[in-house]
């Protein structure tokens, strides 16, 4: 999974073994070469303080839920819900 984080200069790569986190590393975009190995990251949300939590809103609810795909999902499932 690929992280940009905003309070990074360089995105993160974490690889996941099933459930568990295998490596995180800092990652140059164009050559997808590995910076540096990390033990751990803090990653912030790219969201503003919402007052009610009924006005948050996930990135993912901007897209109708029969579309969404996630990186846990079997390709072929997604590849199915956007031929539809």
């Amino acid at each position: 999974m690929d992280v940009y984080p905003l309070t990074e200069e360089i995105p993160v790569r974490i690889e996941l073994w099933g459930d568990e986190i295998d490596s995180i590393r800092s990652f140059d975009v164009e050559s997808q070469r590995s910076v540096e190995n990390m033990e751990q990251i803090v990653i912030y949300p790219a969201t503003e303080k919402v007052e009610k939590e009924e006005q948050a809103v996930s990135f993912s609810e901007y897209f109708p839920k029969e579309k969404v795909c996630s990186s846990l999902m079997n390709r072929s499932d997604c590849r199915r819900r956007w031929r539809r």
